[in-house]
């Protein structure tokens, strides 16, 4: 058929897990986390974007380990 497996079928399929995945996290509008993607394809590769604009309501930032851990705990002091 010419389809290209991984972006018809494995793509949405991890997607769907990744989105069930905060959804165990946030259950409610009172509930917040911070959620650490370790896997850098999420921002080097074209299909990470898609997993980011998956999750509607969060902010994310990408950086090294020392600006990540600033990030959250600046995150986490607002709450």
């Amino acid at each position: 058929m010419g389809l290209n497996p991984f972006l018809e079928w494995t793509l949405p399929n991890a997607i769907i897990k990744f989105r069930q995945g905060f959804g165990r996290l946030i259950r409610n509008e009172t509930d917040y986390g911070v959620v650490t993607i370790l896997d850098s394809r999420v921002v080097t590769k074209s299909y990470g974007k898609i997993f980011i604009r998956s999750l509607h309501r969060c902010g994310y930032a990408t950086g090294n380990t020392e600006y990540i851990t600033k990030m959250i705990k600046e995150h986490i002091d607002r709450l």
